[in-house]
């Protein structure tokens, strides 16, 4: 709607001042409700949009827009995601590839946390010239799964719920709502110097760990205190076998642990094994490739196997959190046992050691 409400018509005057009254009540609700931001969860989105404070609604639109196109690519093949990581976080500051669906979600969290009351929305987007005119003078066109699409809708007064699109289409920009055009993008990107094509997001930190400052080594005195430094040195001993019984009895307890964490902690300990022993460092477990890269570096599991791994991995993390799924996760567990028995095989006596008390130390601290 574009409603002149300095110059309504009298015979509407009464409605639209009802509409007014039942709009303000919305947007006041609206305001508390889809605002709502789980900062704890994305703390580097939550810094990135404290740290530019923007003027009104075109700036941060432009700025939410130079952000997600100027770091983030298009794909519908993004991989997987890591487990136990905020898929919005990992999409924009570190895989930088996604589909519609991240670009969506990553734009209504920040515009949620510019206060700005937003959705996420999904159906269909289709092209004007997918219709054709039919006999009677109407419009048809066939949707099918490939017009699938989703984008945030923030809420202007006097429009409602207004779609913005992000996600990028081709050249240039595609976003535009009533206030917000091409030409004001085009005109705040100039004067604040932005550019789409220089990425303003750095995907790893940087290490600010100085490894220049010497290490102080303790120095000891046999002529000092001799009968102290043995008396240390056996109650050390007593302690270290106390305590290596106790995560040893902590370690053959773990099958429990995993049985109650399900299939995101049996995937996890497996990348540990995996991590710990040398192999496959490089992934993480959401790569195209790692059941396949799995099968050859462990020999002993079929590439069926460790596909049911990963699929098992997938439908816990993606599925129906209320269908039961015990079948695929015993299948699963067997094959991560088998993984497991043929790495500590091949590990040396000192460091299967040093794996048993880190994998102790992991269910004691969890």
């Amino acid at each position: 709607m574009d409603i002149q409400w300095d110059n309504i018509q009298p015979y509407f005057s009464d409605n639209g001042a009802t509409y007014q009254e039942v709009q303000d009540a919305y947007i006041k609700e609206a305001a508390g409700i889809y605002t709502q931001v789980p900062e704890k969860e994305i703390p580097r989105l939550t810094r990135l949009c404290r740290e530019n404070p923007m003027e009104d609604l075109e700036h941060i639109t432009t700025f939410i827009l130079y952000t997600l196109q100027s770091n983030a690519f298009y794909t519908r093949t993004p991989g997987m995601f890591p487990f136990n990581e905020d898929p919005v976080e990992y999409f924009l500051f570190q895989g930088q590839e996604g589909y519609c669906q991240h670009f969506a979600s990553a734009a209504v969290l920040m515009y949620r946390l510019y206060g700005v009351p937003a959705r996420y929305a999904t159906g269909y987007a289709v092209s004007p010239s997918a219709f054709q005119e039919q006999a009677d003078g109407t419009y048809r066109a066939v949707v099918t799964d490939e017009s699938a699409h989703a984008w945030p809708e923030i809420f202007i007064r006097d429009y409602g719920w207004t779609p913005v699109e992000v996600t990028p289409m081709g050249e240039g920009i595609t976003a535009g709502y009533p206030g917000f055009d091409t030409e004001i993008f085009q005109n705040i990107m100039t004067d604040t110097g932005w550019d789409l094509s220089l990425p303003s997001l750095q995907t790893q930190e940087e290490d600010t760990e100085d490894t220049s400052r010497e290490e102080k080594k303790p120095v000891f005195s046999w002529e000092a205190d001799q009968k102290s430094l043995w008396i240390g040195l056996t109650i050390g001993t007593v302690v270290f076998i106390v305590l290596l019984g106790f995560f040893y009895r902590r370690y053959k307890r773990r099958d429990q642990w995993i049985q109650k964490g399900g299939m995101g902690r049996l995937f996890d300990q497996l990348l540990f094994d995996l991590h710990f022993s040398g192999i496959m460092r490089e992934y993480q477990g959401w790569e195209r490739d790692f059941y396949s890269r799995l099968s050859v570096e462990i020999p002993a599991v079929s590439l069926k196997e460790a596909e049911q791994i990963v699929r098992a991995a997938r439908e816990e993390s993606f599925g129906n959190p209320e269908k039961p799924r015990q079948e695929s996760f015993q299948a699963a567990y067997g094959s991560c046992l088998k993984i497991r028995n043929t790495i500590l095989n091949e590990m040396k006596t000192r460091k299967r050691l040093i794996y048993y008390l880190r994998v102790s130390f992991r269910w004691f601290s969890s």
